[in-house]
């Protein structure tokens, strides 16, 4: 539907690690072997820290190189003291983590529960206009890994015991 929300303004973390991450180069790998080719981080006042990752950990593509995936985390600010659940959420096909941040507005219920969000991006299919959860589950993985070795205890305490997840159309499948 055609609606008015509103947004997040996470625009500067987006432009700067999918900057960073053209130069292809490896900034760090985590013990799973993903390898993180950027993340920026901006904290949004009144509402949370969004971080905007572009990782890799499969070949996709078939050219024999790791191909790049972007993911998003929104970790809403003021629960400290507390584990806060993790939901993944899967866009349907065609969209991107970006798109779902921005129009499903889970972040508001993330803020009023206390729910640490990761938004799966999908990868670019054989057209150049379709998108797909092409390793899905290898994604969810690295995913998780980035959570325990780089969020967790930082930004926020996490439950591990309690990882949902949510989609839509094609992201059901996913999910």
């Amino acid at each position: 539907s055609n609606a008015l929300t509103y947004r997040l303004d996470y625009t500067s973390a987006r432009v700067a690690a999918q900057q960073a991450a053209k130069a292809g180069q490896v900034q760090k790998t985590l013990s799973d072997g993903t390898q993180i080719l950027a993340q920026e981080d901006v904290a949004i006042d009144g509402h949370g820290t969004v971080q905007v990752g572009v990782i890799a950990f499969s070949d996709n593509s078939g050219d024999g190189q790791w191909d790049p995936r972007e993911y998003i985390f929104f970790i809403p600010e003021g629960f400290e003291g507390k584990e806060l659940p993790i939901l993944m959420i899967y866009p349907g096909n065609s969209q991107t983590d970006s798109i779902f941040m921005d129009s499903t507005l889970w972040w508001q219920i993330a803020e009023e529960e206390g729910i640490a969000l990761v938004f799966v991006c999908e990868t670019y299919s054989s057209s150049p206009s379709s998108v797909s959860h092409a390793d899905s589950d290898i994604f969810y993985n690295s995913l998780i890994t980035i959570l325990k070795e780089q969020v967790d205890g930082v930004y926020a305490d996490l439950d591990f015991t309690r990882v949902y997840g949510s989609g839509q159309s094609a992201g059901s499948s996913a999910t």
